[in-house]
């Protein structure tokens, strides 16, 4: 008979005198005690060259990226001398938090400051690490997309690894890649549950930090040989108290850089002799500082006042020295490995404190699959999120380092040793933990507000041009709108297999179209759709465009409502009534009608939205919108695998449904929905008019692209598994039904209302491609709309109120997106961008393009032909058989 201990780990260690030491987080497997088999027992402690790497590996993150930008700002000597001293304080620090341990028999970093300062200092302590944590999580996926997708900084693009081998692909940018890192590797390396399992990833990923340092050091030794490299700069430049201000900013990047308080209790815990932690503490900062030091000197030495943020994006430029090339592809390729080897023992600390945050009182996270699952995907989710929205490495080290990073570096350390509950403190302690305190609080005080001085500053000076992330959230925002609910009914259509192929070609085929656009706009210097259109088609031509961009974007708007009407009001889909929010929360009255509902969205919400003049004003909330987008794909995505791991999903089925000519026809009708799903092309001329550079547009293209794709994969795949042929047309309805699962319930209603606030922040930016078209359809020689208050207000009162109507009359999403899909979204995505190129009037389309948009106009007419026919014969049969 088997007999599994499900009680926490008691570990007894010699130099603790045979006291048990209970950790009621405790990350290790239970042991499993049967005749015969030692299953777990195999293991009997870690090593200390196992903890020293741990310990290191956790330290040698993303800090060694931003110390050479540190020294930049302090100059060559008080950069050295500030990572030496922020090292010394730091072995200090652990040094107290390892001594009060011992004397009050703690386990954990948590139960440490719990004991000191009761449940509050535990859970403060907790949402610290989590908060540095995830932080530290998103600055290695930031630096790994920098690495192998590029990156760009004042107006210069570095390219990745992968552009330079392979050219500008969509496979090649950013949100692909860091997909398919977190997929295939994060993930898998995210699901070990003993930190000492990693021991072997930690000790590569050391080594792959030591070959970048051999490598880069060689490349500036040589430089220096060759008289390449000149004196560098020794002392700040100080020219004004802000400079001096400036200094303070990088403190938290030093203090960051040396952060592993987090993982010192468990590396203690499961280190085979407990009485060696301090030398593995002292081993592991001499290590780091060293290879900190080397790695600060040698790279400012080498990039000077060119260093950037993220040292390793500066490996790109000819280093003039033979292999150059190749050696600066050697460095980036082993640091982005090395990053990659790192982020399993971070995320180890994350998912155990926020475990113990949310569910202090539970049975340990590893006995409880559905519970480490799910924590293990929202956590992956949300860095994944984080990476690809957030613009700079800088930014996460000044947040996360002046706040979270000083208090588990610092402060709560300083503060357990002032307080002494066990009367250990010397005199000396006390006084180096209020040198600590006062440093920590003053230095990162006037990091600060240095960088608040600076971001007013910036905030208060003339427009002088939308952002790359600013583009990219408001082009994501286009793309991202009613087609995520329409695509997993086609998914269910056609099968999984050919409908998530499906979804990567037509993102493809659109990528391809907005290029052949951007690429004939800047060669003609136009400045919109239309006006591209009129360059080869004239007159005919412009008016042609818009119409079609006015009807179908007063589709996509309708479609928005129509849903946002589902979510709050409900709906009825094949005699099933599916009840929305407020019905759900309050009952049927008279106030959670649709018309009701949707009448005082459009006047309370929709009406301040659309009201602005200049489409960068909406950033922000596009910014917001596609985070919205994200929580409900993760969500959703959790629900899935909590299905599968508790056995409530079978498998899906791969294929279409095949029985006649018909049921062929019928698989043409999901060609218009995929079509409307990427449609963005009315905003990218906007978005190009505003951008800071324009000549990032492509670049803009490819990663809202990439995203979007991203995000249409997912929630096709986990929408389809999840409901089967269940399925509805707007799958948002789908979520009211009882899934069988914890907290169903609450988890419906927070997907449904966070997709419908999505849609909320994704009118305006739809609105405003449209209000452009329909004043330059109507008025093509008037000043701009933008001056003409009267004529703005007026456009704008009117499509409302036509939206509006139309969203209270027509009965389902499916049957406009079957209508504008299969005229104008299929017109102006690939038939008129395709017809431009054909047309040719500047000679710059090759061979390969004309080929390739004659194959676009062929698939785009014949698909939509047969939906169209398909979609006629179907009404007109249901016709006949009611009749």
């Amino acid at each position: 008979m088997t007999i599994v201990n499900l009680e926490p780990r008691v570990k007894k260690t010699k130099s603790r005198k045979n006291k048990a030491v209970v950790d009621e987080k405790s990350p290790l497997i239970p042991k499993t005690l049967e005749a015969g088999s030692s299953g777990f027992d195999d293991f009997n402690g870690a090593s200390f060259s196992g903890a020293v790497f741990n310990l290191s590996t956790t330290i040698i993150g993303a800090g060694i990226m931003g110390l050479p930008a540190c020294v930049k700002k302090l100059g060559m000597i008080p950069g050295l001398l500030s990572i030496i001293l922020i090292a010394f304080l730091t072995e200090k620090s652990i040094g107290f938090m390892m001594r009060i341990s011992r004397a009050g028999n703690l386990s954990s970093y948590a139960t440490l400051v719990g004991d000191t300062f009761g449940k509050f200092g535990k859970a403060l302590v907790q949402i610290c690490v989590i908060v540095n944590n995830i932080g530290m999580l998103i600055i290695y996926m930031i630096i790994i997309g920098d690495v192998i997708s590029g990156t760009s900084s004042g107006g210069i693009h570095h390219s990745g690894l992968l552009e330079g081998w392979f050219g500008v692909h969509w496979w090649t940018g950013r949100t692909f890649v860091l997909l398919v890192i977190t997929l295939a590797v994060f993930s898998p390396l995210s699901c070990f549950k003993r930190i000492d399992s990693l021991r072997y990833t930690s000790a590569l990923s050391f080594g792959l930090a030591v070959v970048f340092l051999v490598i880069a050091v060689g490349i500036s030794i040589f430089k220096i040989a060759i008289g390449g490299i000149g004196m560098p700069r020794l002392f700040p430049i100080i020219t004004d108290v802000s400079s001096v201000f400036e200094l303070f900013t990088v403190t938290p990047v030093v203090v960051t850089a040396y952060l592993c308080h987090f993982n010192v209790h468990p590396i203690d815990n499961e280190l085979e002799d407990s009485s060696q932690i301090r030398g593995v503490v002292r081993a592991s900062l001499a290590l780091c500082a060293s290879v900190y030091l080397l790695t600060s000197f040698f790279g400012f030495l080498l990039f000077g006042e060119a260093t950037l943020d993220d040292v390793l994006a500066n490996f790109d430029t000819d280093l003039g020295i033979p292999f150059g090339a190749v050696l600066n592809d050697a460095v980036r390729a082993t640091y982005a490995a090395h990053l990659v080897l790192v982020f399993p023992v971070v995320f180890y600390a994350v998912r155990i404190n926020l475990d113990g945050l949310l569910f202090p009182s539970s049975r340990p996270l590893v006995l409880d699959n559905v519970r480490f699952a799910i924590i293990t995907v929202a956590l992956v989710a949300f860095s994944f999120w984080g990476a690809n929205f957030i613009p700079s490495i800088w930014d996460i080290f000044q947040f996360t380092g002046a706040t979270a990073a000083a208090c588990l570096a610092f402060i709560f350390p300083a503060s357990i040793v002032l307080k002494d509950r066990y009367n250990i403190a010397t005199r000396r302690d006390k006084i180096l933990s209020v040198l600590m305190i006062v440093l920590a609080v003053f230095a990162n005080v006037v990091a600060i507000y240095s960088d608040a001085l600076a971001l007013i500053q910036t905030r208060f000076e003339e427009f002088n041009g939308a952002s790359f992330c600013g583009a990219v959230f408001n082009l994501s925002t286009t793309i991202i709108g009613a087609g995520i609910m329409g695509l997993p009914a086609c998914v269910k259509k056609l099968g999984m297999v050919p409908g998530l192929l499906a979804i990567i070609l037509t993102g493809f085929l659109t990528e391809k179209s907005i290029e052949f656009m951007i690429r004939i706009s800047r060669v003609g210097n136009v400045s919109s759709y239309g006006s591209l259109m009129r360059d080869a088609f004239g007159k005919s031509g412009k008016a042609l465009v818009e119409i079609c961009v006015i009807v179908n974007s007063i589709g996509v708007l309708i479609i928005y409502m129509i849903i946002l009407g589902d979510v709050i009001s409900g709906t009825s889909s094949g005699g099933t009534h599916h009840s929305g929010l407020l019905e759900g929360w309050f009952g049927v009255q008279w106030w959670t009608g649709r018309t009701f509902v949707v009448s005082f969205t459009t006047v309370a919400v929709f009406a301040p939205l659309v009201s602005f003049k200049r489409i960068d004003s909406l950033k922000f909330t596009s910014a917001l919108s596609v985070g919205l987008a994200v929580v409900f794909l993760v969500i959703a995505v959790g629900m899935s695998v909590l299905k599968i791991i508790t056995g409530g999903i079978g498998m899906p089925r791969l294929f279409p449904i095949i029985t006649d000519m018909t049921s062929i026809w019928e698989l043409f009708t999901v060609v218009p929905v995929l079509v409307t799903a990427y449609i963005c092309h009315p905003n990218v001329h906007p978005i190009a008019n505003e951008l800071e550079d324009s000549s990032q547009m492509n670049g803009v293209v490819r990663a809202s692209l990439a995203l979007s794709a991203s995000v249409y994969l997912l929630t096709s795949f986990f929408g389809f598994l999840l409901f089967g042929e269940a399925t509805l047309d707007d799958v948002l309805a789908n979520f009211d039904t009882n899934l069988g699962i914890p907290l169903g319930s609450v988890l419906n209603d927070v997907v449904r209302s966070s997709y419908a606030a999505h849609l909320v922040l994704v009118f305006p930016v739809v609105f405003y491609g449209l209000r452009v078209n329909l004043d330059s359809l109507l008025f093509p020689s008037s000043r701009p709309l933008t001056q003409h208050k009267l004529r703005f207000a007026s456009i704008t009162v009117t499509l409302v109120a036509v939206i509006f109507l139309g969203a209270n009359f027509i009965p389902s999403i499916w049957d406009i997106f079957q209508f504008t899909g299969a005229t104008a979204a299929v017109c102006i995505a690939f038939i008129f961008p395709a017809s431009i190129i054909l047309r040719d009037r500047h000679n710059v389309a090759t061979k390969r393009d004309k080929i390739l948009s004659v194959f676009m106009i062929f698939l785009a007419v014949l698909s939509n032909a047969v939906a169209l026919y398909s979609d006629t014969y179907a009404l007109i049969k249901k016709n006949k058989t009611y009749t």
